[in-house]
């Protein structure tokens, strides 16, 4: 197993993220200042509303598109990065993953006209998590029928609880990041990411305790309708992981509670991650080098018969 030395850009924290010193972080076993959005140069990102008809609708966020909340869920789903250049693949060996959104809100047009439950005034019974990430009202956008607005954030969560996720990468990465929270009423919990190379070589392990700070479960501020006061708790922690010249095929992500030890669902944001030079498989070094060697060949002989 080789392990790699992690590279971090900076340690800067950002607003609306939970003060790292209330957290424990370690690389491969190390303590490790806990990491932040800013500690990569990310470059591209995935939002899981881009991920195919199982989500909302990207163009126009169509409740008729929206996940219901029943027994409709995945062993996998995939999704296309922002900048179109990576598609993310996530599997979940227990079968049980969700795509939810983050307020048990929705914005509707007429003839509802405002805030309302899913399940009600002809909405779905969307899926969705009342959880700590970021979710702000400012952010609802209309659709393109005029009639509904999008629901909140895009979360996909994995509900098995015993076992891990794995996001596989169409490119290699160099770095990769994401908002992470435990389900339900853990409050308390620690985050494993693990980073593989394409011969499944572990290139890292990065682990977050949340150490009785609490940002896990529900967020009770987001009980209230919006337009009644509530708001998001913008506190869900990020874990990351990556390093100059790596080259990150898949990554494995695991929770569990930290007041029983074992394994509980989870939800993640929407992922960060920068794709790193890729280096060419054997095949295309050996095309490149005859590809080369030919146009020496061919000069020399060019040259030999001016002469």
């Amino acid at each position: 197993m080789k392990l790699r030395t992690l590279i971090v850009v900076s340690a800067l924290f950002l607003p609306g993220v939970v003060s790292a010193a209330s957290l424990v972080c370690t690389f491969n076993s190390d303590p490790l200042s806990c990491l932040t959005p800013s500690s990569y140069a990310f470059t591209d990102s995935l939002l899981w509303t881009s991920a195919g008809s199982a989500y909302e609708s990207a163009a126009g966020m169509s409740v008729g598109t929206t996940p219901m909340n029943n027994s409709a869920l995945a062993i996998s789903w995939t999704g296309t990065s922002v900048d179109a250049t990576n598609s993310v693949t996530i599997t979940d060996m227990g079968g049980v993953i969700g795509r939810a959104d983050e307020a048990p809100w929705v914005y509707a047009g007429p003839p509802v006209s405002g805030w309302t439950q899913p399940g009600t005034n002809g909405i779905p019974n969307l899926l969705v998590f009342q959880g700590p990430f970021l979710f702000s009202t400012s952010t609802v956008v209309m659709a393109a029928d005029s009639t509904t607005h999008d629901v909140g954030t895009a979360l996909v969560e994995n509900m098995s609880n015993a076992d891990p996720d794995t996001l596989t990468f169409s490119e290699n990465l160099t770095a990769f990041g994401v908002d992470i929270s435990s389900l339900g009423n853990v409050t308390d919990f620690t985050a494993t990411l693990v980073a593989y190379d394409s011969s499944h070589d572990v290139l890292g392990t990065y682990t977050l305790d949340t150490n009785g700070t609490k940002v896990g479960g529900t967020c009770a501020s987001l009980g209230k309708s919006p337009s009644h006061g509530g708001a998001g708790c913008n506190d869900a922690p990020f874990i990351a992981i990556g390093g100059t010249g790596w080259q990150i095929s898949y990554v494995v992500i695991s929770v569990t509670n930290d007041a029983t030890g074992k394994p509980v669902g989870f939800a993640l944001d929407g992922p960060l991650f920068s794709e790193g030079p890729q280096v060419p498989e054997p095949g295309a070094w050996l095309l490149a080098a005859c590809g080369l060697a030919a146009m020496v060949w061919h000069r020399r002989r060019t040259i030999g018969r001016a002469r």
